[in-house]
């Protein structure tokens, strides 16, 4: 609400100005006489502000989402460790890459074959 606090009281002075509020509407320039009125209307942001989080229903413990981390979110740099990334280092290896970026490249969906004897299963 906050971050929109401009909006809606931009809103609510058309609102009171007797303007449509369309977002279609809003886009369009006013003339000079208008943004002027506009302008002359006072609303206190603050006010509407209380009155906007005043909304916002409470929410029973089973409809709020809580963060829970599966990891400790404030790690210090020290503490990462650096991941290894094993290449593909034999002929063979470097063989299954190949066949694998290129299958990748064609756009096909690519999974493991080995439970059907192969190395891959491609897919359209």
């Amino acid at each position: 609400i906050d971050a929109r606090m401009d909006k809606i009281v931009e809103g609510k002075r058309r609102k009171l100005y007797g303007l449509t509020c369309s977002k279609k509407k809003m886009k369009k320039q006013l003339d000079s006489d208008t943004s002027v009125a506009l302008e002359k209307i006072v609303i206190n942001r603050d006010e509407l502000f209380a009155r906007e989080v005043a909304k916002i229903a409470d929410l029973d413990e089973a409809e709020q989402i809580i963060q829970t981390h599966t990891a400790y979110p404030w790690a210090e740099k020290d503490d990462i460790k650096e991941a290894v990334w094993n290449y593909p280092s034999t002929e063979k290896q470097n063989f299954r890459f190949k066949i694998f970026e290129d299958l990748w490249k064609k756009g096909l969906y690519i999974t493991q074959g080995e439970k059907f004897g192969g190395d891959f299963l491609a897919y359209r």
